[in-house]
């Protein structure tokens, strides 16, 4: 497997990476897996200014398009920097270090989040979390969760039993299996997601690229067909008609799809999907397979 990976790389060089942000923030999460989606301000600039040392082009979401389809690799390395869901903090803290630094950079929104209808779960599960010792569930399943290492065992436990949950209507899913508590998914959304007023300054900013997320940011190989049609029709839809230009650019919710989806894509009118993970771009790969480097 590794002479065949060797192998791999010998004939597929690095052209360059994609990198997968979420949240830019002061002060990060108290759970582990929350804190892996966050960087500080201070990070962020430090990881760009490595990238430019090291003299990599900084790259637009179009450039690595143009790269993939003529095949064509550039002369240098590049680097393309991506926030995903929508989170208010990368207007106010994202916006002016890409900005200092003429650096490009894309957010991926979910509409649900300038909307403020968003299910902020995984913020939700930390509160419940960091202020309770022991967690019931309607389906019977109990966690106890007294220490900070019993509290990142049930928020990992947790997120992957939401995971694997084949359903278009999460909100009443979840409301069902916390029935003994109250998520608050209406505050936490209000509170961290951007507006349709900051989306439309960043859209009008030359270095920033607006690609969507879907509607709801659920799990494409997770939902029927039409389901996954209207999420991806209807969110390029809205963020189109709300900032005046067109949304060419798409980031999988959590990374995951199907090959239908994959073709649902492309027929949809989108340029380019981003994946999760995976590691480099290199020659030979899809448009619609972009890998991403994260950073945390």
């Amino acid at each position: 497997m590794n002479f065949k990976k060797s192998i791999y790389k010998l004939f597929h060089p690095a052209w360059g990476e994609v990198v997968m942000l979420h949240r830019v923030v002061v002060e990060r999460s108290k759970l582990y897996d929350n804190r892996l989606m966050e960087i500080s301000p201070e990070d962020l600039e430090r990881t760009i200014i490595a990238y430019k040392d090291k003299g990599y082009l900084l790259a637009t979401l179009d450039d690595v398009a143009q790269y993939i389809e003529l095949q064509r690799r550039p002369n240098k390395k590049f680097v393309c920097f991506t926030l995903d869901d929508g989170y208010s903090d990368n207007f106010e803290h994202a916006y002016k270090i890409f900005k200092k630094h003429n650096c490009p950079f894309a957010v991926y929104v979910s509409t649900d989040f300038p909307e403020y209808k968003a299910l902020l779960w995984w913020y939700s599960l930390e509160t419940l979390l960091l202020e309770n010792e022991r967690i019931e569930l309607a389906d019977g399943t109990c966690f106890e969760c007294r220490s900070m290492e019993e509290k990142n065992k049930a928020f990992r436990a947790l997120r992957l039993k939401i995971f694997d949950v084949k359903t278009s209507d999460m909100r009443y899913y979840l409301t069902w299996l916390f029935g003994h508590y109250d998520l608050n998914f209406e505050r936490l959304v209000e509170k961290n997601s951007l507006s349709w007023s900051q989306i439309k300054i960043l859209a009008d900013e030359s270095l920033c690229t607006i690609g969507s997320h879907t509607v709801t940011h659920a799990a494409l190989d997770c939902i029927d067909t039409s389901q996954t049609l209207a999420e991806l029709a209807e969110s390029k839809k809205i963020i189109e008609r709300q900032i005046g230009k067109p949304v060419v650019h798409l980031a999988y919710p959590y990374g995951r799809y199907t090959e239908q989806v994959v073709r649902q894509v492309s027929q949809i009118g989108y340029r380019t999907a981003v994946l999760a993970n995976g590691g480099y771009v290199r020659r030979g790969m899809s448009v619609f397979k972009i890998p991403r480097i994260f950073v945390k």
